[in-house]
């Protein structure tokens, strides 16, 4: 069987999701339509030349023509699209025009544009989503959204990326040079502009905390501006984007993980985080809830408001025997969840959800 997959995502991503699809005997070959090259068994990847790259309207054209053309011309069994807008969009679109099966992969709340408030895209990016033959979502949360706007329940089905629990370990020989560390992309549904805000209340009750920020995107520039007119740019440290292989370290090197997102889903930094054994404040937000638990390995808030998380920053700065219960708590997901992880159960998740859609 041959499959098409249209996604983005950084590398470690990419394979974390699509290695349970290269697992699977009933596929032969896997055309990835990605803007930037990736190279693996089973994959043939159609990426733009380079010198389109730095265009990224005709980058992003190209990719689609490409993904038209090879419709016609290798006509896939199905389409899997890692995220909505643009990639379930353009599955939509060939579902219609052509007829193949598709699977659309839900990655969180901003594929759905259910980040803010008469967000543009929401009705499309809903249309398109509950078009797929078969929707994969991250958890029960966004599984009963679909459910209430009419899709089969027998459509749905949860996975999750692949973790590796031997690379993401605790390590209690390294320093803490940090107190908290966010891992993600700097863009405005990640709202780290409500993290700075909340770190600007501790410092002033905790002179010498520390702020790690891992991760790049559009918002960065703006991010470190904020600092600067908030008088926390000592206090925190850009570190831009690093080698997956490398995050451990600076998670070893850290108390505390924290996000502030208004866009999850059952976000990968955030188990990354709790399988070192760092207790996680997390939002109550999309499917968090599902493994973070509040009291237990994370201090979850409800809204997302700068003093709701600053207050729970500071109490694990000032609470050590809390912070140490957490921490302990937050190990148990090495043993709770190593097979729900695992590339043979991700597989047959998989395999169940194809053998409804392709012949």
């Amino acid at each position: 069987m041959r499959i098409f997959v249209v996604g983005g995502m950084i590398e470690a991503k990419l394979k974390s999701k699509i290695a349970p699809l290269q697992n699977l005997e009933c596929i032969d070959e896997i055309i990835l339509f990605r803007r930037q090259y990736y190279q693996d068994k089973k994959i043939h990847c159609v990426s733009p030349p380079k010198w389109l790259l730095g265009i990224m309207p005709l980058a992003e054209l190209w990719r689609l023509l490409a993904l038209i053309f090879y419709s016609f011309s290798k006509r896939p069994a199905l389409i899997v699209a890692f995220g909505t807008i643009p990639h379930g969009i353009y599955a939509f679109w060939l579902k219609s025009l052509l007829g193949i099966p598709i699977i659309q992969h839900v990655m969180g709340k901003n594929d759905l544009r259910l980040t803010f408030d008469k967000q543009r895209g929401r009705l499309l990016a809903l249309k398109a989503v509950t078009a797929g033959n078969q929707i994969c979502v991250r958890g029960n949360q966004m599984k009963q959204y679909l459910i209430e706007n009419g899709v089969n329940d027998n459509k749905i089905f949860i996975q999750q990326n692949l973790h590796d629990f031997s690379l993401f370990k605790p390590n209690d020989h390294q320093i803490k040079r940090y107190d908290f560390i966010y891992v993600g992309l700097l863009a405005d549904y990640k709202r780290v502009d409500i993290l700075l805000d909340a770190f600007n209340k501790v410092v002033k009750a905790f002179p010498e905390a520390k702020l790690a920020v891992v991760g790049s995107g559009p918002n960065k520039e703006a991010l470190i501006q904020q600092c600067k007119r908030q008088g926390t740019q000592k206090q925190i440290e850009f570190l831009g984007a690093i080698q997956h292989q490398d995050l451990p370290n600076y998670l070893s090197q850290s108390k505390v993980f924290i996000m502030t997102s208004q866009g999850e889903g059952l976000p990968q930094a955030m188990i990354e985080a709790l399988s070192c054994g760092l207790p996680v404040i997390v939002p109550a937000d999309a499917d968090i809830e599902e493994v973070a638990k509040h009291n237990v390995n994370a201090l979850i808030t409800n809204g997302h408001q700068a003093d709701n998380f600053a207050q729970a920053m500071q109490a694990l700065l000032e609470n050590e025997k809390l912070y140490q219960r957490l921490k302990h708590e937050a190990l148990h997901i090495r043993t709770d969840y190593k097979t729900i992880y695992s590339l043979q159960y991700q597989s047959e998740l998989w395999q169940q959800a194809i053998s409804k859609i392709a012949h």
